[in-house]
């Protein structure tokens, strides 16, 4: 497949990390002396894109004044919500300055050990996926539910303590549908996906290895530790 345009998403109001990362976007929250988000760019450039966009809102201007236009070997562009747009409506804004078919969307404050291109190469260029891991014990996440030929069937809304399948932050989407999709304010997990199921189907890539999410202070000190 060509490779897809990335985008991060990096808009988000980090209120629930806001006492341990103060006055300043989570995804620049430090881990092991470095930017978080910057974690992510590096992911990018091992595996050969060489642009991408970052959706950003709350002190959006901190993010693209520390990243500047160019990471290393990325061509950085930015768009900006004056207003949140929850994830999907940051993606179609988003979408509307992009050119390519396909974009790979990354939530900001998750991060995955495997190689990109090894996951992307696994999705037909006409479908849609969400990267996917399993977890042993679930307090956080909403589960998913998916067939015998790993396609998804729901996005559960409760929350299961028990080892379930969740959702990485990571998602390979087709640019025409999010940008045909009705609504500018919505989220990927609860609206854009569950209406795609409808008519679509939807591929779960699955992995095993290192799943990081700092949106929380607990597990944001554990992340210091794994990067």
């Amino acid at each position: 497949m060509n490779k897809p345009q990335p985008i991060i998403l990096a808009g988000g109001l980090g209120t629930r990390l806001r006492d341990v990362v103060k006055d300043k976007p989570k995804v620049l929250a430090s881990v092991n002396n470095k930017p978080f988000i910057t974690y992510l760019l590096d992911k990018l450039i091992f595996a050969g894109f060489d642009s991408v966009f970052i959706s950003t809102g709350y002190k959006g201007n901190m993010i693209s004044e520390m990243i500047g236009s160019r990471y290393k070997t990325l061509e950085v562009y930015y768009s900006n919500e004056e207003s949140p747009l929850g994830t999907g409506g940051a993606v179609k804004r988003a979408s509307k300055l992009i050119d390519k078919d396909k974009i790979l969307v990354l939530n900001g404050d998750t991060y995955i050990s495997p190689n990109i291109n090894k996951l992307i190469d696994k999705i037909d260029q006409n479908t849609e996926a969400v990267v996917t891991t399993r977890v042993k014990q679930n307090t956080r996440y909403n589960s998913i539910s998916i067939d015998h030929n790993n396609h998804i069937i729901s996005f559960n809304k409760e929350t299961s303590k028990k080892s379930c399948i969740i959702n990485s932050g990571l998602y390979l989407l087709c640019r025409k549908s999010i940008l045909e999709y009705s609504f500018d304010k919505f989220s990927l997990e609860d609206d854009y996906i569950p209406y795609r199921l409808i008519k679509n189907k939807i591929l779960s890539i699955s992995f095993t290895g290192t799943f990081i999410d700092i949106g929380i202070p607990s597990d944001y000190f554990k992340a210091q530790n794994l990067l």
